[in-house]
């Protein structure tokens, strides 16, 4: 909060692994036990629909990793940029404009395989002004091998979810998805949402298709 020029008024435990910080600026952090997540939000009028910009990307870029390095929250070695778009956009009389800046670090794989789900990283939005208006972290630790993990073959993988057997589909009910051909196939580490307690990191098949009515 030094670093973000803001002070905490109060702090209070909203569940059993959840500690929230009221700040003096009327913004909050809620940090998570569980998996050392941490979310922040400064004030609702932080985000200005009234001013628009072109952001400067080269400078969103030198915003957001002094903020890493300097507050420590996750090693910024440990880090590789993953993408920077324009997170929300405003109708202006000079045309549109962008209010906000996204740009969204990911933790290192040390087995070179990305994550699938919440990623460890972090994620940081910068306003018009220039400054962090918002960041989510999680930071998870991988460093070892913790045994051997059974696995079957991606073809027998790619049987399964044609027949609709031990998978998840995402965005639908599996009963809705049928006929389904699998074009893309490849082998991520799947990492808990924010909050979760995640002992180990699994790898998974993650497959991409089409359904008989042409869907993805």
């Amino acid at each position: 909060m030094e670093i973000l020029n803001d002070k905490i008024n109060n702090e209070e435990k909203s569940d059993d692994t959840t500690i929230q910080y009221e700040l003096n600026n009327g913004g909050n952090i809620s940090y998570y036990e569980n998996d050392g997540g941490i979310t922040y939000i400064s004030n609702s009028d932080t985000l200005d629909e009234t001013k628009g910009i072109k952001f400067d990307k080269e400078k969103c870029k030198r915003i957001a990793e002094d903020f890493i390095k300097k507050s420590d929250i996750i090693k910024y070695e440990e880090l590789e940029l993953q993408s920077a778009y324009v997170g929300e956009t405003v109708e202006t009389s000079e045309g549109e404009k962008d209010i906000s800046y996204v740009l969204y670090y990911m933790k290192k794989s040390p087995y070179n395989m990305e994550y699938y789900g919440v990623s460890p990283g972090i994620k940081i939005l910068i306003d018009s002004n220039y400054e962090i208006a918002q960041f989510t972290s999680i930071n998870k630790e991988i460093l070892k091998k913790a045994g051997k993990y059974e696995k079957i073959d991606a073809d027998e993988a790619a049987k399964k979810i044609i027949g609709n057997k031990g998978v998840q589909i995402a965005g639908v009910s599996v009963d809705e998805k049928l006929d389904v051909s699998v074009d893309k196939i490849k082998v991520c580490l799947y990492s808990d949402p924010l909050g979760m307690q995640q002992k180990y990191f699994a790898p998974y098949y993650v497959m991409s298709g089409k359904d008989r009515n042409n869907e993805k």
